[in-house]
């Protein structure tokens, strides 16, 4: 059984937003997601995007137990239902929640750093500028972790 990814909402708006969106789809070619992600994306999925609905069971489990927004809820809710997957996901308390679970997650820098390792981009620190553009949250400490790994600090 092939891995599936499964995109929240922050990391394919902060693709979206700086121009990545074909390092996303380099990346991993088929990525899954939700219907409430896709209206809080508000903006048309690439058809390598495809929208699947969690088991409600799951939905119900994160939403009764956790304080998030929906578009986690229902990727969390995703991720527990499909088996082998791995989650993309920004906020600290949607990654907090998801790891809790049992959830293998990543997020925008990771898939950037890997993209670097892949050869698929050339540097990461151009991409983080970016991202620094449109307001992406993220600190510094992570940032500079992130360059040093990926030899550009």
């Amino acid at each position: 059984m092939r891995e599936t990814i499964i995109s929240d909402t922050s990391s394919l708006l902060a693709f979206y937003e700086i121009g990545a969106m074909p390092v996303l789809q380099r990346m991993y070619s088929r990525i899954a997601t939700t219907s409430a992600v896709q209206k809080e994306f508000e903006y048309p999925l690439p058809t390598w995007v495809v929208v699947c609905e969690p088991l409600e069971e799951h939905v119900q489990s994160v939403r009764q137990r956790f304080k998030l927004d929906l578009g986690e809820i229902t990727a969390i809710a995703l991720a527990l239902s499909l088996p082998k997957s791995t989650l993309i996901i920004d906020e600290a308390a949607g990654r907090r929640v998801a790891k809790e679970l049992g959830i293998q997650v990543t997020g925008t820098l990771g898939i950037l750093l890997k993209a670097k390792k892949q050869g698929i981009i050339p540097a990461v620190r151009p991409l983080i500028r970016k991202l620094q553009a449109v307001n992406f949250r993220m600190g510094v400490p992570l940032i500079t972790a992130i360059l040093s790994e990926a030899g550009e600090n």
